[in-house]
């Protein structure tokens, strides 16, 4: 999925700094197919940018084209001031969040904290207030120390700098797809990875979840794809599906990595969203039932080789603050990566957000209370989701963990890439905007995920204008008003 608004305005003010280390002999992607620029395009230009620079540019407009416009065009059609469904950002903790930093700030700040942050992978108080989080809220086998963390300008830019001491230009990242669109941003652009999708509908949609099915299916991509496969990037809480792995599942995945040799990535970046669902079934006859409801991170199992093991986590989902930008790595026992990361993310947190992340992480007791709460109100904000899809009769995975829903809004309608590129706009006019499968390297069409982790006012104003799309499409395929969902079409 192609990163939102708010997120891609992130990426751009970070896109130079990649843009240097472009070289153009850079690896032409199965999954994006990066455009060549001529001499005289460039001679044309007259910009005095390198080539690399040049390409990487026209790659990156193609590929974002649609968040460039919407920069431009922050709005609904029509005049309509759109409800933003598409940034996947916490809204549900912010009060209690802007009371806790603001006495933090008043509280503590000094005349320091104007100055460089010091230390090496972070501020050492940063550091050690993370290490006693970790170990507290995600209970790793082995106590997380301060000089396992790399903190830096939040999860994506971490992942970057970590593909590219991971991978070598060409290499493979196997990766399950649906996925979040920003890994091919931090994948591509800076380390030149290959994208390896590793397709597991099918056996997410079975009643009878083995592991031993879902290993097998990263072995027949990692045996299809044209690249060596050097790293498997783990997304646990799922971004887009809302769901979580079980110990088994990811205890196979350890040991498929531990069998090839490979590096496991896991984004954890939505760990302590863990909330739950209504007990809905999805309707159609299709089951997308979760096999557990409980958040288990990698650190916390039997790992044969945790050189290989690296966890990411920040602030940004669990904890509402997506625009500190503050994300930590946690790699317990790999001290040359750790040393690199820490080279290449020196001095990129601000001092503030230093500040406020130590006094929050700080407070166990507060801290508890402040996910607790969130997590209520992310159970209570997804079940009026959870309801309105089973209303309207959509396919969806019942969300357990996230501030999102994967939802198959096309169904019945949606028959081609043009159909679902129509539908996407209808919802755009209609004045709500969603994150369409195909940004998502979806391997089914008509899917979207839809952010409810919003004021109540805005999720209610979104699923209206949602409702009467779905409404108008289905008054469109059924003319006589049956209000027949064409089910299996």
């Amino acid at each position: 999925m192609a990163p939102t608004n708010w997120e891609f305005a992130g990426l751009i003010t970070h896109y130079f700094r990649l843009a240097s280390v472009w070289t153009p002999e850079r690896p032409r992607l199965p999954l994006i197919d990066a455009p060549t620029v001529s001499s005289g395009e460039h001679e044309q230009h007259d910009s005095g940018l390198s080539s690399r620079a040049l390409e990487a540019l026209e790659w990156f407009k193609e590929t974002y084209k649609e968040q460039l416009g919407r920069i431009s065009e922050p709005g609904g059609d029509n005049g309509i001031n759109a409800v933003d469904m598409m940034t996947a950002e916490n809204w549900l903790c912010r009060d209690e969040l802007v009371t806790i930093y603001r006495e933090s700030v008043q509280r503590v700040l000094a005349a320091h904290h104007l100055s460089y942050a010091p230390g090496f992978g972070g501020d050492p108080a940063l550091l050690l207030a993370a290490a006693r989080f970790y170990n507290a809220f995600f209970k790793p086998t082995s106590p997380v120390l301060p000089e396992h963390i790399v903190a830096g300008a939040g999860c994506s830019s971490l992942l970057a700098s970590l593909m590219h001491d991971l991978c070598g230009p060409g290499e493979g990242v196997l990766v399950e797809v649906p996925y979040w669109g920003g890994f091919e941003m931090e994948c591509i652009m800076r380390a030149q990875v290959q994208m390896v999708p590793v397709d597991t509908t099918a056996y997410y949609s079975s009643p009878e979840r083995n592991p031993e099915k879902l290993v097998a299916c990263y072995g027949r991509a990692m045996q299809m794809g044209k690249s060596p496969v050097r790293v498997l990037l783990l997304c646990n809480p799922h971004n887009p599906r809302g769901q979580l792995l079980s110990v088994a599942e990811l205890q196979a995945l350890i040991d498929f990595c531990h069998q090839h040799r490979l590096h496991l990535v896991s984004d954890e970046i939505y760990g302590l969203s863990t909330f739950g669902s209504k007990s809905v079934p999805s309707p159609t006859g299709r089951q997308y039932t979760p096999v557990t409801s409980s958040f288990t991170s990698v650190m916390r199992l039997n790992v044969p080789d945790p050189s290989r093991i690296h966890t990411l986590h920040g602030i940004s989902k669990d904890l509402g603050s997506s625009g500190l930008r503050l994300g930590f790595i946690v790699t317990q026992a790999n001290p040359l990566l750790r040393m690199s990361l820490a080279i290449s993310n020196h001095a990129k947190v601000s001092t503030i957000s230093t500040l406020m992340a130590t006094e929050l992480l700080g407070n166990h007791d507060r801290l508890s209370a402040l996910l607790s709460t969130s997590n209520a109100a992310l159970h209570g904000a997804a079940d009026i989701v959870v309801n309105f899809l089973a209303t309207h009769d959509v396919p969806f995975y019942p969300p357990i963990a996230g501030v999102f829903v994967w939802a198959q809004l096309g169904h019945g309608y949606v028959h081609s890439l043009e159909d679902e590129i129509e539908l996407s706009k209808a919802f755009r006019a209609a004045g709500v905007e969603l994150v369409a499968g195909r940004s998502c390297r979806a391997p089914q069409l008509g899917w979207f995920r839809i952010t409810f982790a919003l004021p109540e006012i805005d999720l209610v104003r979104g699923l209206e204008r949602i409702s009467s799309v779905l409404d108008a499409m289905r008054d469109k395929c059924c003319p006589e008003g049956t209000r027949k969902l064409l089910v299996g079409a």
